[in-house]
């Protein structure tokens, strides 16, 4: 497995003038990276077809401090919510284990590529930890979603996944 269970616990989330709504959600620590990656996971996704997954890769500069540079913050709050409108979903938000991401403003010499497959692997232990019967990327940069096919999650057709067993 990539990742293991850390710590599971409920996380309030908001964005703009969104109300804050509370996820149950875990962390996970993964086993190639030693990063630490949470998964907010509201709604039952256990044995459930077609469950929301989104996959994101942290950018301090935009999911901090807002910024418009990139469309990680943009991507990040359209996850969530989709997640919340369809009652269920799946947001796995990948932490590096070395340095911050902060879209080419924090150079740490690792390609966005390095950083996809590191992010597939954990998100697909993830969905295989939480035993989701298939997933729909939603909000995942096309590089992203390319990186989930050889780690398990493979296209039925696009964008539905069904997790490999």
């Amino acid at each position: 497995m990539s990742a293991s269970t850390c710590l599971p616990c409920t996380t309030t989330t908001g964005t703009g003038s969104a109300r804050p709504t509370a996820s149950p959600s875990t962390g996970y620590r993964g086993a190639h990276d030693d990063g630490e990656h949470v998964a907010l996971v509201p709604g039952k996704v256990e044995g459930a077809l077609g469950v929301p997954l989104a996959v994101h890769v942290e950018c301090l500069a935009s999911d901090v401090f807002g910024a418009t540079t990139c469309a990680c913050g943009s991507e990040l709050d359209a996850a969530l919510a989709t997640a919340a409108a369809a009652g269920r979903g799946i947001v796995v938000y990948a932490r590096s284990s070395e340095h911050v991401r902060a879209c080419g403003l924090l150079g740490d010499g690792r390609s966005v590529e390095d950083r996809y497959a590191v992010a597939a692997a954990v998100a697909a232990s993830i969905v295989t930890d939480l035993a989701v019967g298939s997933v729909e990327l939603v909000a995942t940069p096309a590089g992203l979603r390319a990186a989930l096919e050889p780690v398990g999650l493979r296209s039925d057709d696009a964008p539905r996944y069904s997790v490999a067993g």
